[in-house]
């Protein structure tokens, strides 16, 4: 199968996305989703045909995460609009890039470090 985003939200899918990428760190992209005999990364986005204008959603915000935060070459299936493909290179020089580079947290770390708004101590009142 494919990385499938069909039917949900944007930040859900960007968290999908995060998520099967760290896991191709951690498991040298045996455990990413690779449908295709050419060893592409297929991830299915639709077409947006479902969408309120019928203009895609999900797709222009995954490749900006791929291309953006995760720096990877990847395009649309020229005869599928709704797949984005990864090739194999680019993951691979993904991974080699992302391993050299030891400061570098997760997607899904970096995601939610963006995310998080954490409160100031409490103060304690003296009486």
């Amino acid at each position: 199968g494919a990385l499938d985003l069909h039917e949900m939200i944007v930040p859900v899918a960007r968290t999908a996305v995060r998520l099967a990428l760290d896991d191709a760190l951690l498991h040298d992209s045996r455990g990413f989703y690779t449908p295709s005999p050419k060893g592409d990364v297929v991830i299915v986005t639709g077409r947006g045909a479902h969408s309120e204008d019928g203009e895609p959603v999900l797709r222009p915000a995954v490749l900006d995460l791929l291309r953006h935060e995760y720096r990877l070459d990847c395009d649309q299936d020229p005869t599928n609009p709704g797949w984005i493909v990864v090739k194999p290179r680019a993951l691979q020089a993904w991974r080699l890039e992302h391993n050299n580079n030891k400061n570098h947290l997760g997607g899904l770390a970096e995601g939610i470090k963006d995310n998080i708004t954490v409160p100031p101590p409490p103060t304690s009142s003296s009486s």
